[in-house]
């Protein structure tokens, strides 16, 4: 009966190993072991299962390095939609600026047109007035 016993939690355990670290596992140990009752005092065996602990923290190192990784993608790319954003805001402010810059200029354009037509008739005044006198 604790022969039984040992085997039963022996199977138990490599079950709970399976679902804890994967495929791995059962790829690691020989078809016929998994159908056996395995003996985790067997030097084969905790290599085995060793080796499957150290493949499976390779891959959540590898999944932990990757998520850093595009963390910071996901981060960079905030930063420059958000420098983005800014810099379309300024170029709109600057058009606004541009736009009212080339009102007054024309305002100012035709203010001086205005002048120098008014300053040309004051001449031909001037030349009439002293013709006339």
């Amino acid at each position: 009966l604790s022969s039984k016993m040992e085997a039963l939690s022996k199977g138990f355990l490599l079950e709970r190993m399976e679902k804890e670290y994967g495929s791995s596992l059962v790829a690691l140990t020989p078809p016929s072991s998994v159908s056996k009752c395995i003996d985790l005092q067997e030097p084969s065996v905790q290599d085995m299962y060793n080796e499957a602990v150290k493949a499976n923290e390779e891959k959540k190192d590898c999944s932990r390095q990757c998520k850093a990784v595009m963390r910071k993608i996901a981060d960079q790319v905030r930063a420059e939609a958000e420098q983005w954003s800014q810099m379309q805001e300024m170029l709109c402010q600057v058009r606004k600026e541009m736009e009212e810059l080339q009102s007054c200029r024309d305002f100012w354009q035709n203010r001086a047109l205005d002048s120098d037509s008014q300053i040309q008739n004051l001449h031909s005044s001037v030349e009439g007035w002293r013709r006339k006198a």
